[in-house]
Formats: structure tokens, C-alpha cells, sequence
């Protein structure tokens, strides 16, 4: 697992009783094209920040405070996902308009990574 802190939008928020999971975008200017590039990862929000993160609606933006990234395996899968213990929110950002992340799920509520998708190491 990594300690994972930063500044991110929030999509699909959806309460699960113990915990909250969400869609995070966080976006990058490439210098060579000068476009914006945007990643998505998937997020579980535990523990204290479980109720603040359950009032969290689409394209609200976060600074992650203290998470772990971590990787499960699922069906054969392996998925990428953030585990956030502490954020504070911030306000809306709607510099990115009409990006949205993958609409489909896997049975445990997480988006799934592309499988051609190729790690840089």
C-alpha cells in the first residue's frame, strides 16, 4: 500500500451503511499538447470520514489528506482503488465540465481498469 495526498473531483457518491465509495478525477496539462489529461481512480471513504464523504454530490473537489492506495484482485482483475481515512473539502470546480468517468461497475461497486492498460515499470 502508498500513502496517497491530493486535490480531486468527486463523482458517483454512493453510501454503502459502512463505508462510501466514489469516483475521483484528477486532471494534469500536458506541455507537449497543451490539453488537459484527466485519470480516474475509484475510492472507499472509512472510518471519521465516512458521514462527511456521504454529502459529497458530483464535481465537488477534495484535498485528500490521508489515504492508502491499494490493489485488489477481483474475478480474475486486478482493481486500483484509493482507501480515504481523511479529507477536507473545498469548493466547486467546474473547470472540466463534460469529462465524466466510466458508467460501468463491477458487482462490488468499483469501475474496472481497462485490461490493455500497461503500468510505466
Amino acid at each position: 500500500m502508498l500513502n496517497v495526498t491530493g486535490t480531486c473531483q468527486v463523482y458517483r457518491v454512493e453510501n454503502k451503511g459502512n463505508f462510501v465509495i466514489a469516483s475521483l478525477r484528477t486532471s494534469k496539462k500536458n506541455k507537449k499538447t497543451d490539453e488537459w489529461e484527466s485519470e480516474f481512480f475509484n475510492a472507499k471513504f472509512v472510518g471519521s470520514c465516512k458521514e462527511q464523504a456521504a454529502n459529497l454530490i458530483d464535481k465537488d473537489k477534495i484535498t485528500i489528506t490521508s489515504s492508502l492506495l491499494e490493489n485488489r484482485k477481483y474475478l480474475e482483475k486486478s482493481y486500483l482503488s484509493v482507501v480515504v481515512f481523511e479529507f477536507k473539502s473545498e469548493e466547486k470546480a467546474d473547470s472540466f465540465e463534460g469529462i465524466t468517468p466510466p458508467q460501468t461497475t463491477t458487482q462490488d461497486g468499483f469501475y474496472p481498469t481497462d485490461e490493455d492498460d500497461e503500468l510505466p515499470f
